[in-house]
């Protein structure tokens, strides 16, 4: 159990103050029929918690970075990790120097784009160290194209960094950390609402004296689904699912409806013959062996027209494989009939 902040009788006083109004618990109350924003669509920091799991990650990180570009500069860095912020993507920007090398970064299976930042002095660092030097050259202070060879060696800096997150992130999940781009607006790149929370994780690196700081930052929204098992909780203190509410949503999403759809035909004509289509007239078709069933554009099974009934209907041939189905989505480009289970 974790240590207690405050004492019991420091509670029943902090209590007791409250009641009888010498602790204040607000600015000012509010008038009668006043009105305050709130926007439902904003996090609060305060109701995230904090995920230890995060600064145990960066903390491995940090140890196998050192052994990464250790291998890379011959020249074993200081490397210091801060605790891992939680922070709005507007707060993150202001706080990375405009002459920072950024490039985007995806972590598979989760979605949204993240990001590294390289500080220009550790960028320097780098390239004077790759290529021989003694660690003394600085770049110009305002912003400018890197050349191509600084771009290699930012990307080979840039490859061992994410090699290490990933083996860093190994224990807790399996995540797959590939560059995406260079960035050159943010904004645009990440496709990040300014009040969008972001996790940053500070690297503070230095080699001989030359210090530089490396970032790495990932969506709030990104790492939700993984929170679990980044809250530091022993297993053994997890609750237990509820098995009624597992059945509950079963049957409902079992008793969900969807609707199925097929493209039954296309067939290509010249513009000049559509321009001169008039009711009545007769396009000549052939119809297909076997069309493809879908819902929601997502292909499922191979199926043969036909008849059932009276009405027009589809037998099921075979399912279609997910490794195949990227080849058969485009059969779906336009439902030209619906049929409904």
């Amino acid at each position: 159990m974790g240590e207690e902040i405050l004492s019991r009788d420091e509670l029943d006083a902090l209590m007791d103050g409250v009641k009888s109004g010498e602790v204040a618990t607000e600015d000012g109350a509010m008038a009668p029929g006043e009105v305050r924003a709130h926007d439902f669509g904003r996090r609060d920091r305060s109701l995230q918690g904090r995920l230890p799991g995060l600064d145990q990650i960066l903390e491995r990180a940090a140890r196998q970075l050192r052994d990464n570009y250790y291998r890379m500069l011959r020249r074993r860095p200081e490397i210091a990790s801060d605790t891992v912020r939680v922070e709005t993507f507007e707060e993150c920007l202001n706080a990375i120097p405009p002459t920072s090398s950024v490039h985007v970064v995806r972590a598979k299976p989760l979605r949204g784009n993240g990001f590294v930042a390289i500080d220009a002095a550790l960028v320097s660092t780098f390239v004077d160290f790759f290529f021989g030097g003694a660690g003394g050259s600085r770049r110009p202070g305002g912003p400018r194209e890197l050349t191509q060879g600084e771009q290699r060696v930012v990307q080979i800096a840039l490859r061992e960094a994410l090699s290490a997150f990933t083996a860093a992130w190994a224990p807790v999940t399996q995540l797959e950390l590939e560059i995406a781009g260079h960035a050159a607006n943010l904004q645009y790149a990440t496709l990040h609402a300014s009040r969008d929370l972001v996790c940053t994780s500070r690297l503070t690196i230095t080699f001989d004296g030359n210090e530089g700081e490396l970032r790495f930052v990932l969506p709030y929204a990104t790492i939700e689904p993984v929170r679990h098992l980044l809250d530091g909780s022993p297993k053994s203190e997890r609750v237990e699912g509820d098995e009624r509410f597992s059945t509950s949503l079963r049957d409902d999403v079992l008793d969900a409806e969807i609707e199925l759809s097929s493209n039954l035909v296309e067939t290509p004509i010249r513009i000049g013959d559509f321009l001169k289509l008039r009711p009545g007239d007769v396009i000549p078709v052939d119809l297909p062996e076997l069309v493809t069933l879908g819902a929601d554009e997502i292909p499922l099974f191979h199926a043969r027209v036909g008849t059932a009934g009276g009405n027009n209907a589809l037998r099921l041939v075979e399912p279609i494989r997910p490794k195949s189905r990227d080849a058969n989505t485009a059969t779906l480009l336009t439902n030209v009939s619906n049929t409904k289970h």
